[in-house]
């Protein structure tokens, strides 16, 4: 599995033909020259349990912020 996550998430999407992932995150509104970011992870997953691995990272993504 190829799982990423950001801070602020819009959406997902995936196009099944050329194996491909898109992630959008929402940027802050930024004033004219002004630097906004939004941070995010990717990881890999090799398993058959890929809910409690998610569940897993959500609690300790939680707890980093």
């Amino acid at each position: 599995w190829i799982l990423i996550a950001f801070e602020r998430h819009t959406r997902v999407w995936g196009n099944p033909p050329v194996p491909c992932m898109h992630s959008d995150p929402t940027l802050p509104d930024a004033a004219q020259g002004q630097r906004v970011e939004v941070q995010g992870r990717l990881w890999f997953y090799e398993g058959d349990n890929v809910d409690a691995e998610i569940t897993r990272a959500n609690v300790e993504f939680s707890a980093a912020s």
